[in-house]
């Protein structure tokens, strides 16, 4: 394995704190991929060099890391919470999707992808860049802001409060009483308006439907997020016990220079 040794190590690290230390110059990730770019510089120089100090990564920098992971998680969640009555729809075939009411097995994959991909690629493609991720003191501490403070966290506040919408409208906006008043509505605006008026029977079927979508939609939504959280933490466990092990191996057979690899 390449390894940096003595004084070209310490090079290697000083050559890295004047972009994140405090000040003008302070690595504040906007983006996503940028927060992981960030991320994985740090741990190929750990790798390499040994632990960075974790005053590396500052207090602004550690909250710019957590509101990238905040703010996509606002945005996948929101795109599923919307979306997702809709796909169920697809797969109930109660809405029509490519033109038809009774979509094959390809379609409703799609219509499903449409609700829950942004979400599960997100953790499927941050567990696959962190898998074999060495992860000392600094990039521990950006990982952590990233992905738990950042995303499981979050998912987990968002789940609550998607689940509680859902049930809300379906118990609440769609109960029974509500579903007759508003199909006697819908039906006597029909009567007035269209050639052929909708009965009221035809109205309240379609509400029963949509709130049965609904209470489907919140249980969906928590498996999904339950799936979400569990990649990533699979992906952490095993960037930590990987770094444990690449230490332990280090330690083994270059026993005088752990000094570069000191476990926080």
């Amino acid at each position: 394995m390449s390894l940096l040794e003595g004084r070209g190590g310490e090079m290697l690290k000083d050559s890295y704190r004047p972009t994140v230390l405090g000040g003008s110059d302070s690595i504040k990730p906007k983006t996503l991929f940028h927060a992981i770019s960030e991320i994985e510089r740090w741990s190929y120089t750990e790798r390499e060099a040994g632990n960075l100090p974790e005053s590396i990564v500052t207090q602004p920098v550690y909250w710019s890391f957590m509101a990238v992971g905040w703010a996509n998680t606002f945005m996948t969640s929101a795109i599923m919470f919307l979306t997702l009555p809709l796909s169920i729809g697809v797969i109930s075939e109660m809405f029509p999707i490519f033109g038809t009411k009774t979509p094959g097995l390809f379609d409703k994959a799609i219509a499903l992808i449409i609700s829950i991909g942004p979400s599960t690629m997100t953790a499927l493609f941050l567990t696959l860049l962190f898998w074999n991720l060495f992860m000392g003191r600094a990039t521990k501490k950006a990982v952590n802001s990233l992905v738990i403070q950042g995303i499981v966290l979050p998912q987990i506040l968002f789940t609550f409060f998607a689940v509680f919408l859902y049930l809300g409208i379906a118990e609440v906006i769609l109960s029974n009483k509500n579903c007759w008043s508003m199909a006697i509505a819908l039906s006597n605006w029909s009567m007035q308006f269209l050639k052929n008026p909708v009965p009221p029977k035809e109205f309240l079927t379609f509400f029963l439907k949509a709130k049965k979508i609904i209470i489907k939609s919140s249980f969906t939504f928590m498996v999904i997020a339950l799936l979400k959280v569990t990649i990533l933490l699979v992906g952490y466990v095993r960037a930590c016990k990987k770094t444990e092990k690449f230490i332990k191996l280090y330690v083994k057979y270059f026993p005088d220079k752990d000094k570069f690899l000191e476990v926080a």
